[in-house]
């Protein structure tokens, strides 16, 4: 009896043990940050990196539409954000938040300029958010107005923003998602939109623009005059216009480009293949907010079969989707059964599925009257695209053959595209990526919202009106309890699906690859959007020259103020950490002890 009563406290006592080093592991791993190759490496100076992409963007002005990640480089914005997810200074050296939550008030580095010499000023902030970004930006025109009551600038280099509510995710949209800064002598007065800076950026940012081949390359050279001691590393940065694909991919085996990301992509079918490479290094993620989806959009504006809820249906159950998964993605994703993304705390695990089916499907079709005709096809529907999306396509439009439902796809180049999408609003149906944020009551809303219903690319293009949709999302907005903020979009998540207000397709992940001379290059999704290239190096360049003492000085100071900032964010991270931990502990030593005290007893008697 002793040893079986023995035995299980034993194990009571080594659970106990176990419980308060696995606290403990909790504060450790709590504070560590991804690891990246080379990272721990020295920088060095020179060489030219050069990114293929797969298209011309539209426009190097990151305010008005980020369609391409080309101005990389060029811009700055007031903080960037970094791999733990907290605001880094930038522009913005250090900041400070009112005890309500209403007011902050920024201080910026009083060292930078344009590129043409112009003095960087609290001006520019001020004339960037509210004139540009909040204009003429997808995600700074669907927020912006809305949270900013007011800016004042009381000097040259501080900033003050009156909220209208308290704004805890700011930095994730004041950093270069649809933060960045520009020059207010080069936009005040002009037509933003057709601006000749558009494609000739002016910038703080620690590249240069050179110049823009259509079709070819554009061309960034270095900084000398980078407010940043010590950066940028490199000569020059190198955007290649590669539109095919399997030219992308053989470009990048035999160095002619250096690294390639996220939609700009090979197909995915040669992914083992160029990974493969010993020169290459290949990174596929999900990242913990960047969160996208590929979704089908219905056109409600005009009088086609889509705008029937029962042809929506039968269209989301005429789809294979994990054929899709498994021959487009090749595996890189998952599916998809939500506007918000399976891995967010808000994501509603209840959500109508849509399982293939086309039995199903077709029974649907035949009872709403959809009838096919001596060709096999009950209606067609048209589907502008670009060549990209070339395979996915051709599995839907056999996937809806299949049901009797034409696919009439029209592939064009991908400006021309998006201008016939938004521009024109001439389609039935659009398959697109959508990209979700930490804030779903803010991204989702400016494609399901009827009041985001615009020609500006990113935001509703469908035309859907949905009153108690757009009545969530205005609840929804200031709340500031969690959990009722996640009964609200539970909520919401049941009547788009239920509405099929869209078909969600694929959840995706964010693959990037990279030439292995170089080190510093954004694995992070984050990085795409909100992490310029100054902090790219080549291996094969020159080892740093001694930096004056006025520069380390300067480096200093700035490596004292992004720490500070990022102390004081972690503050309430850490203290909720160290609350669990020390839960854990307690747990812990009391497991323990009840097992040595009950083991006494035992063999006491």
């Amino acid at each position: 009896m002793f040893m079986k009563n023995s035995r299980y406290l034993k194990l009571l006592l080594v659970s106990g043990i176990l419980l308060m080093l696995l606290s403990v592991q909790l504060v450790i791993v709590s504070g560590q940050k991804p690891h990246y190759p080379g990272e721990e490496e020295t920088p060095k100076y020179g060489g030219t990196f050069i990114l293929g992409l797969k298209a011309d963007p539209l426009s190097l002005n990151p305010l008005i539409g980020y369609d391409s990640w080309a101005p990389s480089g060029v811009y700055n914005a007031l903080v960037n954000v970094n791999f733990s997810l907290l605001p880094e200074p930038e522009l913005a050296q250090s900041w400070e938040t009112s005890a309500d939550g209403l007011t902050m008030t920024f201080h910026l580095v009083q060292n930078a300029t344009w590129h043409d010499g112009f003095p960087f000023t609290s001006a520019d902030v001020k004339f960037s958010i509210l004139n540009i970004s909040a204009v003429t930006h997808a995600v700074g025109s669907a927020i912006f107005p809305k949270v900013i009551d007011s800016i004042e600038t009381p000097d040259n280099y501080t900033v003050k923003f009156e909220f209208k509510y308290p704004f805890s995710l700011w930095y994730m949209y004041m950093g270069q998602l649809a933060g960045n800064i520009l020059p207010k002598h080069l936009y005040e007065g002009t037509d933003i939109l057709t601006n000749p800076y558009n494609n000739k950026p002016i910038g703080t940012g620690p590249f240069v623009f050179k110049e823009w081949v259509h079709g070819d390359h554009i061309t960034y050279v270095k900084n000398e005059h980078y407010w940043r001691s010590g950066r940028p590393y490199l000569d020059q940065v190198i955007f290649r216009i590669i539109p095919d694909p399997t030219s992308r991919a053989l470009a990048l085996e035999k160095g002619e480009i250096h690294g390639l990301q996220w939609n700009d992509m090979f197909d995915y079918s040669q992914w083992e293949e160029v990974t493969a490479v010993p020169t290459i290094t290949g990174y596929a993620k999900t990242s913990d907010i960047w969160g996208g989806i590929y979704t089908l959009f219905f056109n409600y504006r005009r009088a086609t079969p889509v705008t029937d809820v029962r042809v929506r249906e039968a269209i989301m159950y005429s789809f294979d989707r994990q054929m899709m998964l498994d021959r487009w993605l090749y595996g890189l994703g998952q599916l998809a059964s939500s506007n918000i993304p399976s891995w967010h705390w808000a994501y509603d695990p209840n959500v109508i599925k849509f399982e293939y089916n086309t039995t199903k499907a077709n029974k649907i079709l035949d009872d709403a009257g959809y009838a096919k005709g001596a060709d096999g096809y009950r209606f067609s529907i048209d589907c502008p695209s670009y060549e990209a999306n070339r395979k996915i396509l051709d599995i839907m439009k056999q996937n809806l053959k299949d049901v009797g439902i034409n696919l009439n796809v029209r592939y064009m180049e991908y400006g021309s595209m998006v201008n016939e999408v938004w521009g024109n609003w001439n389609f039935d149906v659009f398959f697109t990526s959508t990209t979700y944020l930490p804030n779903p009551t803010v991204d989702g809303r400016m494609v399901f919202d009827a009041q985001y219903i615009s020609h500006t690319p990113g935001q509703d293009v469908s035309g859907y009106n949905n009153s108690r949709v757009n009545q969530i999302f205005a609840s929804a907005e200031r709340e500031t309890n969690q959990t009722k903020l996640k009964e609200l979009l539970w909520e919401l998540q049941d009547v788009i699906t239920s509405d099929v207000a869209a078909g969600f397709i694929l959840q995706k992940t964010h693959p990037a690859v990279c030439n292995n001379d170089f080190v510093g290059y954004p694995q992070d999704p984050t990085k795409w959007a909100m992490g310029p290239m100054g902090d790219v190096w080549w291996r094969k360049g020159t080892a740093p020259e001694s930096l004056t003492i006025t520069d380390q000085l300067v480096d200093l100071k700035n490596r004292i103020s992004g720490l500070e900032t990022t102390v004081e964010s972690l503050q309430s991270q850490l203290s909720m950490v160290i609350t669990v931990a020390a839960v854990g502990s307690i747990v812990g030593i009391i497991l323990a002890i009840a097992a040595i005290y009950f083991i006494r007893k035992i063999r006491t008697k």
